[in-house]
């Protein structure tokens, strides 16, 4: 079956969602080595794929807060809102 395709666009959607957030997190410091897609669960009636963080250990966490703090910062010089 040569040349035959099934583009899934929402899959396609959401992984390149997943990757631009992976990305830009890494850029702050904050890398999520367990994210992944989870597809559409129709028993449980959610039609959309779904983008787990993962299991993130404390400190990963704490790295994650650290990194929306400054973000936070930067955003609102005189103080965090």
């Amino acid at each position: 079956m040569a040349g035959l395709s099934f583009p899934d666009e929402e899959r396609e959607e959401a992984e390149g969602a997943a990757r631009e957030l992976h990305a830009e997190l890494a850029e702050v410091g904050v890398v999520l080595d367990d994210i992944e897609l989870r597809g559409p669960c129709h028993e449980i009636h959610h039609g959309t794929y779904k983008v787990s963080l993962g299991n993130l250990a404390p400190e990963e966490v704490r790295a994650f807060t650290e990194a929306v703090r400054k973000l936070k910062q930067k955003s609102h010089p005189g103080g965090t809102k």
